[in-house]
């Protein structure tokens, strides 16, 4: 059985390898199992933290590599959300219960 119309393309060229890249172990890339983990052993203030960060655009670990100047204003940012959250969730609970004698 023969397919017309596909050759090689001479761009196309075989990967080579090098003594060094033997060495080092290529980094595996995380899987959607690895995610659901970390997110599993995660306390849920950590949970809330990397939802914020991830809705910032950033990870811990840039938020680590950050001077200290940029660190505490994002430090402060979350606090300020965190806190917003909160009382937007206090707000909507007032008046659900009440103490009625019948």
């Amino acid at each position: 059985m023969s397919i017309s119309g596909v050759s090689a393309s001479p761009y196309v060229t075989a990967p080579t390898t090098s003594s060094s890249s033997l060495t080092a172990a290529p980094a595996k890339p995380k899987s959607a199992e690895d995610d659901f983990m970390a997110m599993v052993n995660m306390t849920p203030a950590q949970r809330i933290r990397a939802a914020i960060l991830g809705g910032m655009g950033l990870t811990e670990e840039q938020v680590k590599a950050m001077d200290t100047k940029e660190r505490d204003a994002i430090e402060a940012k979350i606090k300020a959300i965190i806190k917003q959250q909160f009382q937007t969730q206090v707000e909507k609970k007032t008046g659900m219960f009440a103490d009625v004698k019948v």
